[in-house]
């Protein structure tokens, strides 16, 4: 059985949290992991990660050769320790959390873009919650994506604002 996975990506720590993001190539994945590292969070890996069974965990690592550095189109290799300091990198995290930037598709309508699509992925025969967040280049990824972290945060606490939406406007019937 196969112990180790090396997928095209961007691997964080963002708010403590697990973070890959994935997406086809030149769709900024880099670009978004620089301004994730600029605001706080943590690089471990980009484009080559390398995912490692333990138990029912994955640990996502970088190769030795490339730790500490990420690489933009616009401005080529960038060492984060050396720009940002050594919080700004880790050597590992376990994934918890995978977040998909997609093109917006004609054929998905703009009512499941809005309600948001929730999936999950399985890597080795350990499933991971995704969020599919569709790239508009007129919106705050970086924001996006940090409250997708959080609200994936709450939901792994217990909590669900669709479910405490629906039970307020229940509630609200119930009372009529």
């Amino acid at each position: 059985m196969m112990n180790t996975l090396t997928i095209p990506g961007v691997f964080l720590e963002i708010n403590s949290l697990g973070t890959l993001i994935i997406g086809p190539s030149g769709i900024g994945k880099s670009r978004l992991g620089l301004s994730l590292i600029h605001r706080g969070h943590r690089l471990v890996a980009d484009d080559a990660v390398t995912l490692t069974k333990s138990g029912q965990k994955l640990i996502g690592t970088c190769s030795p050769i490339s730790q500490d550095f990420l690489h933009l189109r616009d401005l080529g290799i960038m060492n984060v320790r050396k720009m940002f300091g050594d919080g700004a990198v880790c050597s590992s995290s376990v994934l918890e959390f995978v977040i998909q930037l997609t093109t917006r598709k004609p054929e998905i309508p703009m009512d499941m873009a809005l309600t948001g699509l929730e999936n999950s992925r399985t890597f080795m025969s350990i499933e991971i919650q995704e969020q599919i967040i569709f790239v508009d280049h007129q919106q705050d990824l970086v924001a996006l994506i940090e409250a997708s972290v959080r609200k994936q945060q709450l939901k792994q606490s217990g909590y669900s604002a669709s479910a405490d939406f629906i039970a307020r406007q229940q509630r609200l019937m119930d009372s009529d």
